[in-house]
């Protein structure tokens, strides 16, 4: 309620991959906060129909094979003001990166065109500034809602890396630490073949979390 209520910020996610399989990614210029409101409602939120049957298919050949896969969540956040955070100790970049490590089996995060911005040039990623009206906003959005550690207005645009789920019924080696032998290890019992599946309500809530400390430094610890 303090994020939406108070300062009209709606967070929501999608399941933006599993194993090889690609959903549509997020508009980084026009996602709404209507879309992100939608996705909340489904069981397994994904922006391309066709992508979540074939998702389930990814998952099912993986259990099948006594195995696992990971998985990327996308999340977005619309509707965050302008001017929240700094360069340093309160770097929105880092505040949510934070706490999205914190979550068990993530092993990545990037925004905007993340490590995509690698292999391009200053010219094809910078965003430039534009007056929309009464609103100033940028053309592009690569940077992912975040410049400098700040935020620019634009969606905030994040996505976290789930490894597969470690715990798999195939036979792997392991290392005795009573014997100093090599033997086989064996896991019994059930296992999700992907943890991504049920990771996108954790995300949002991750950020949730960020986005919620950072307004309270910006405004007070005493804003309600």
């Amino acid at each position: 309620d303090f994020l939406r209520k108070k300062h009209k910020v709606e967070i929501g996610s999608h399941i933006y991959r599993i194993g090889e399989v690609f959903d549509s990614p997020f508009s980084l210029t026009s996602t709404d906060s209507g879309l992100l409101a939608r996705l909340q409602l489904e069981e397994s939120p994904v922006l391309n129909g066709e992508a979540a049957e074939k998702m389930k298919e990814a998952v099912t050949n993986a259990k099948n094979d006594l195995d696992s896969v990971g998985g990327v969540i996308e999340c977005a956040v619309v509707g965050a003001e302008p001017g929240i955070g700094s360069p340093i100790f309160q770097n929105v970049e880092s505040r949510i990166a934070s706490i999205l490590y914190s979550v068990p089996a993530v092993k990545g995060v990037e925004f905007g065109l993340g490590f995509a911005v690698s292999g391009k040039r200053g010219s094809e990623v910078n965003d430039c500034y534009a007056r929309d009206g009464d609103r100033i906003r940028t053309s592009t959005n690569n940077s992912g809602g975040i410049s400098g550690g700040i935020t620019t207005g634009m969606p905030i645009v994040v996505r976290a890396a789930f490894k597969p789920t470690p715990s798999i019924g195939r036979e792997q080696t392991t290392l005795n630490l009573n014997t100093g032998e090599e033997e086989i290890l064996r896991i019994h019992g059930r296992h999700d073949p992907c943890i991504a599946l049920r990771a996108p309500a954790v995300v949002e809530a991750a950020v949730a979390v960020a986005m919620m400390d950072l307004y309270l430094e910006a405004y007070g610890y005493d804003a309600k």
